[in-house]
């Protein structure tokens, strides 16, 4: 009796755990129809429920359905994407390879660091990058562009560190061809989460007349990585929070229209909501305001407090409220910083409609106008007084 009542539970367990994952096939079938592979997926659904009625997990039913049925790029890409919302992101990266990278529509690297981005695994995406760099793999991969060569003159390098939308396309694209110096990044593109160093081509480029530009923070390990590379000055670009959030909603849009890695790639970083993309703008600046607009105030208020108390760097911080009334005296007062000799002409200012500069507009107050009043109220609740008050940022 006792045997029987043991396979009895265990014929019930299996039971519920194989309803639990029906029910996570139907989820995703329904999904996968929502953008837009209704007709595809006709063809496709008796495969995949066939095979997980063998087999009993999501991943590996998915995995032999689409080796089984001739399926678009776009459809294997957006099975994977939902794959990794059930965890089950080592299947989908293997359905990546085979079904979008293997075919040219997408490129390996690229996918790569998204896939980690989005499954949340921000340890293995660090530990992965830092054991590329102690390999020279940045080194070698900026020299396979052509990025790297031995003409690059030895000089003083100017890097900054410029809050997102805050005008950082202008200001590179403007110093690197009017100042004659290239620019190359030397951070992993997580802002807003940690950035890490490339610290192979960082050290390569400390003592080399380039430009050196991302969204990196004030975090002790980044500025000790630099210290280490061999840096000595960082030139600290910020704007008014409430604006750069406003700004940062238009920009996330535009990027999810332009590349289907980014919305993965974003959501990842900032824990955006499965149903962000089909909310109003009011209710999209409403979560905003709550969930990305304190990390501006913490990316500033951390500069403000490495500007006090670090020894072995110097560090100059810069409002965009000068730069947007004076832009030609603003660069230059950043190229001086660096070197003295290096003055930028009025003539080499750029047409601010070049779309490659991301320069959607200048008005400093336009946040008053978009964020709904609770919002704008609790931003300026959360906005120091002693940081409105040093930058000139008004709270209404």
């Amino acid at each position: 009796t006792h045997g029987c009542g043991e396979r009895l539970l265990g014929n019930v367990n299996f039971c519920d755990a194989f309803l639990a994952n029906m029910n996570s096939v139907k989820k995703l079938i329904k999904r996968i129809e929502k953008e837009g592979f209704a007709s595809e997926l006709e063809l496709l659904r008796p495969t995949l429920v066939g095979a997980f009625s063998e087999m009993n997990s999501l991943g590996a039913a998915c995995e032999w359905a689409l080796l089984n049925c001739r399926v678009r790029p776009e459809l294997a890409w957006a099975i994977s994407n939902a794959l990794l919302d059930y965890g089950e992101w080592e299947t989908a990266l293997k359905l990546i390879k085979l079904h979008c990278i293997n075919k040219g529509w997408l490129q390996p690297g690229e996918v790569m660091w998204t896939a980690l981005i989005e499954a949340r695994d921000m340890g293995l995406y660090k530990q992965i990058y830092q054991a590329l760099s102690a390999n020279n793999f940045f080194i070698q991969a900026a020299k396979d562009k052509g990025l790297l060569n031995q003409n690059l003159p030895n000089g003083q390098p100017i890097l900054i560190a410029s809050m997102a939308r805050s005008g950082t396309s202008y200001i590179i694209n403007t110093l690197s061809e009017g100042l004659d110096r290239p620019f190359l990044s030397i951070f992993s593109s997580t802002h807003p989460q940690q950035q890490h160093v490339s610290t192979d081509l960082a050290r390569e480029l400390s003592g080399r007349r380039i430009i050196c530009a991302d969204h990196f923070s004030s975090d002790p390990e980044v500025l000790h990585d630099l210290v280490l590379a061999g840096f000595n000055k960082i030139y600290v670009h910020i704007r008014d929070p409430r604006q750069t959030t406003l700004s940062w909603l238009h920009y996330m849009d535009a990027r999810f229209e332009c590349s289907i890695l980014e919305w993965p790639r974003y959501r990842g970083l900032l824990g955006l909501p499965n149903e962000y993309r089909k909310w109003s703008h009011d209710k999209k600046l409403s979560w905003l305001a709550t969930n990305y607009y304190p990390k501006c105030v913490d990316w500033i208020d951390g500069w403000l407090s490495a500007e006090r108390e670090v020894t072995d760097l110097e560090i100059r911080i810069g409002d965009y409220m000068p730069f947007n009334l004076n832009q030609l005296s603003y660069l230059n007062s950043i190229s001086h910083y660096f070197d003295p000799a290096d003055t930028l002409m009025a003539d080499l200012l750029p047409d601010i409609s070049d779309p490659i500069l991301h320069y959607r507009s200048a008005d400093p107050s336009e946040w008053r106008k978009f964020f709904p009043r609770e919002s704008r109220l609790t931003m300026n609740a959360n906005l120091p007084p002693q940081m409105a008050e040093r930058f000139g940022w008004p709270e209404k």
